[in-house]
């Protein structure tokens, strides 16, 4: 028969075991967390996929930004770096019509019912939602799912298009492989919509197959795996637009001045207008950097516009 002094001292030793066990791995990442997992929470949910943690440059060199006029320079830097210090998921594609229209048959979404343009619904982008359309969605998918989805933020969304990459383009700086990549004003969109007024504007001489939305996947996808995030729909973010204060000339405003260095959103600002990326269907390359910015009032509805989701992990 063992001391008891000595039976007492191996459960202590067990429990201090087990709880060490314990701790250890909670620090694991758990099951469908590691880098290019892909994660469904239900049948009518987007995909979504991890991205891993990293650090990147955000925003554009001179040599890049003065390609965009004048009105770009300021609005991409200066470039600054960004760490992510873990991973996240984000929709592998954009938010379909489908996917939207289960949130309304759900009761969620406010019963809101986007036109599509006569384009097709179910796998299409949904197109004709404001910043607040896509928050009721991401809300409703949080309460559907019992998980945390969100808009990504500017940087959250710019880490992700740039896959690693340190190009023009998430594929290169080859011009001529737009259109194995991205939906944007190409031959196709030249041939079927009205000349633009703008003697500037260039159409990219090749054929991506659509003159308006692509459904999800219909091109290549980039570095992290992740679909359509240059051309196709602009894409809300959570972040509220910067614009020069009074006393300052646009011409010395760096709207990445102070800018948040963790992946966080930048809700200071202005906020009733709100931040789009990516381009669309009819933008041109200059317009399809993974830097490019644009800005439109939170209650923008427009054919042209969509957006994707985030989800945080645990």
């Amino acid at each position: 028969m063992k001391d008891p002094t000595t039976l007492e001292w191996s459960r202590g030793c067990t429990v201090m075991v087990l709880g060490l066990f314990l701790v250890l791995l909670s620090g694991l990442p758990a099951a469908g967390q590691e880098a290019g997992e892909v994660i469904q929470d239900c049948e009518a949910c987007p995909v979504v996929i991890v991205v891993p943690a990293g650090t990147f440059l955000m925003g554009s060199p001179e040599s890049e930004t003065a390609l965009s006029g004048e009105g770009g320079r300021g609005s991409e830097r200066p470039q600054h770096e960004v760490t992510f210090a873990a991973p996240f998921a984000v929709g592998r594609y954009e938010v379909t019509f489908a996917e939207w229209d289960a949130c309304v048959e759900a009761g969620g979404c406010g019963g809101y019912r986007p036109a599509d343009e006569g384009w097709g619904r179910g796998s299409r982008p949904v197109v004709n939602v404001d910043w607040h359309d896509a928050k009721a969605y991401v809300e409703w998918l949080s309460d559907h799912t019992g998980e945390s989805y969100r808009l990504l933020s500017e940087s959250e969304w710019e880490y992700v298009a740039r896959a690693g990459s340190e190009t023009r383009w998430y594929w290169g700086d080859a011009p001529s492989d737009q259109c194995r990549h991205a939906n944007g004003h190409d031959l196709d969109a030249a041939a079927a919509l009205p000349p633009s007024p703008n003697p500037h504007r260039r159409t990219t001489q090749c054929s991506d197959g659509y003159v308006y939305t692509a459904p999800p996947g219909t091109y290549e996808a980039n570095g992290f795996g992740v679909y359509d995030l240059l051309g196709n729909v602009f894409e809300w973010t959570e972040d509220c637009f910067r614009s020069p204060p009074r006393e300052l000339p646009a011409s010395q405003f760096n709207v990445y001045d102070g800018a948040p260095d963790d992946g966080s959103a930048w809700t200071d600002g202005t906020c009733e207008v709100r931040v789009w990326r990516g381009g669309s269907w009819g933008s041109t390359q200059v317009n399809l950097r993974p830097a490019a910015r644009f800005f439109a009032e939170s209650v923008t509805r427009r054919s042209n516009a969509g957006f994707r989701v985030a989800r945080d992990l645990r």
